[in-house]
């Protein structure tokens, strides 16, 4: 199956998500964004004039001379003091237009000249404001406000470059993997090698007529292999340990201690099943010794041999 038809449309259709995000990127702020801005500095020009004793006169609407610069009139003349004022915008925009680099200046009309200004930059720790404690006579005054232009440097340009080098990626990848294999010599196999079983695989405990494997857990009887679990590998090897020794119970359960909790019947269920397991050598039996605990006892016979 030829895969370079599908990363090509891959390539193709996550080149158009870039191309659309750079351009989205590239546009001035309109519509939504700038209705947005108009009513946050409203609110700045109403918070200006309470804060030096207007609440009645009429706010002008906010002009717009050009793209990213604002400016609020006011409709009469006042005095202010450039803390106060300061406090004032920063709270607004902080709270209408959060994360937004501004610059303000107070322009005295008529003449046009300004007569304070501060830049609010979130990239700089700090941002000095001149004229701080010098209270401003009263004059008729105008804000303008000028927001820091649309930058490559937004979410939507970064997406859009993670965009283009995804792109980039897969089309290597699908070139790296069309391009046809190069010819080459006939390629000698290894010999196969029949495994060996290591005796140290087999080596056991012998057990009657049994041939206990504590590392395979299970038990080699005429040819046949039993397999056992976990916990009746663990007591088995117990018993074998000591064979015609009674083991009382509470060092049998001691298998049962990384568990936390020992269930009192959880010993005699895994006796009975290592019972059923050993059943086929009649001179082996794990006999329930009242009151304390339980034995393995091994017959000898001189004519028993352990056998696998």
């Amino acid at each position: 199956m030829k895969r370079t038809p599908l990363l090509l449309a891959a390539v193709a259709l996550l080149s158009a998500v870039l191309l659309g995000v750079l351009s989205s990127a590239a546009r001035p702020k309109t519509g939504f964004a700038d209705a947005e801005a108009h009513i946050v500095l409203r609110r700045v020009g109403h918070a200006v004039l309470r804060s030096v004793g207007d609440s009645s006169s009429p706010l002008p609407p906010v002009e717009q001379p050009e793209g990213g610069n604002y400016v609020i009139s006011f409709p009469r003349s006042f005095s202010f003091s450039p803390d106060s004022l300061v406090a004032v915008i920063n709270r607004h925009l902080a709270a209408g237009l959060p994360g937004s680099d501004y610059i303000v200046n107070v322009i005295e009309r008529p003449g046009e000249q300004v007569v304070f200004g501060y830049s609010v930059l979130h990239r700089q720790k700090d941002s000095p404001v001149p004229c701080l404690g010098r209270v401003q006579p009263e004059r008729s005054y105008s804000i303008s406000i000028r927001f820091r232009e649309p930058s490559f440097q937004s979410a939507g340009f970064i997406g859009a470059l993670a965009a283009g080098g995804l792109s980039i990626a897969l089309l290597v990848a699908g070139l790296r993997r069309s391009r046809p294999a190069l010819p080459s010599g006939p390629r000698e196999e290894p010999p196969e090698v029949a495994p060996e079983e290591s005796p140290a695989a087999h080596a056991g405990i012998p057990l009657g007529r049994y041939l206990f494997v504590p590392a395979q857990q299970c038990l080699l009887f005429a040819g046949q292999r039993i397999a056992l679990t976990g916990k009746e590998s663990a007591l088995l090897h117990l018993f074998a340990a000591q064979p015609n020794h009674i083991l009382d119970r509470a060092q049998l359960q001691k298998i049962w201690e990384d568990e936390g909790v020992i269930v009192g019947r959880s010993l005699d269920v895994f006796v009975s099943r290592l019972r059923r397991k050993l059943e086929q050598d009649p001179a082996l039996s794990i006999v329930n010794i009242h009151g304390k605990g339980y034995k393995l006892e091994i017959v000898a016979s001189p004519s028993t041999n352990a056998s696998a």
